[in-house]
């Protein structure tokens, strides 16, 4: 699992920053970072879901892609995600290594490895990107477009967020020093019937969400609830609690990227509503 990248700038970015620093290995210079963002809200004037239950209703998860990593990720991390720019047909890029997780989101991607693996994937497909550098094309007779989900070094960010690509989420620095040990991220889909809900739920590591389709509210500890609508996303913090619900009349879709140490529980349900 590596990190969604489309963009010719982005490709070159890719090729300069080389793969993923382990917490302890020196990174790329200092710079300071941009301010962590979340896309706006679904509507200027949101009415709460008159719903308060911790438990799920008409909400079903799948994970589409993993990947593990010995150890941290950088010494100062941050999670984000990116929409790319479309890719003409019979477009190429090449790609260094990011630890990122892509889901296609329209034609098809395919990816082909320094050893000659090919690999493609279609509309409503995700994969982590390969460990090592590779080849971005277009197999198909239209545009591609996908998102790209990663964790990268906080004064790095720039090299990302002053290209073409949209960032639609970035957290704030993630806490350090981080847990020691191994490390998963992984992408799930969950998929909200209309008045549908997840689980309140407390999760060990951060995350980003992004929507598909569909009007969302989310809640989290402390009485914060944010709204948001396609193509929108926000942030959670290690430890953060959660649970979504479906405001609108037809089923609504969510991406759920998360960057959790293998030793901590990944998810702790809660008892009362958020």
């Amino acid at each position: 699992m590596i990190e969604t990248v489309r963009t010719a700038a982005l490709g070159l970015i890719l090729v300069v920053a080389c793969g993923p620093a382990p917490a302890g290995r020196p990174e790329l210079s200092p710079t300071p970072p941009p301010s962590p963002t979340a896309s706006p809200a679904a509507s200027a004037s949101p009415t709460q879901v008159p719903t308060s239950d911790p438990r799920a209703q008409g909400a079903t998860s799948a994970s589409l892609a993993s990947r593990t990593s010995p150890d941290p990720l950088y010494e100062r991390p941050y999670v984000g995600a990116y929409e790319l720019p479309n890719q003409p047909p019979g477009g190429t890029l090449d790609h260094g290594a990011l630890p990122s997780i892509w889901y296609v989101t329209k034609g098809t991607v395919r990816w082909t490895t320094t050893s000659g693996t090919v690999i493609d994937l279609g509309t409503g497909e995700a994969a982590a990107t390969p460990t090592l550098g590779f080849l971005e094309s277009n197999p198909g007779t239209t545009i591609n477009t996908a998102y790209g989900f990663l964790v990268y070094a906080t004064q790095s960010r720039l090299l990302l967020s002053n290209q073409v690509q949209r960032e639609i989420v970035a957290s704030p620095m993630l806490p350090v020093p981080q847990p020691a040990g191994p490390y998963t991220l992984r992408l799930d889909l969950v998929t909200l019937e209309a008045a549908g809900r997840t689980a309140a739920a407390t999760h060990a590591g951060a995350a980003v969400l992004v929507v598909l389709d569909g009007d969302i509210e989310l809640r989290q500890q402390d009485g914060k609830h944010e709204y948001l609508a396609s193509g929108r996303g926000t942030s959670v913090v290690p430890g953060g609690s959660i649970q979504l619900f479906n405001r609108g009349s037809a089923n609504a879709r969510v991406l759920e990227f998360f960057y959790t140490p293998d030793s901590k529980p990944f998810e702790t349900p809660l008892t009362s509503p958020l």
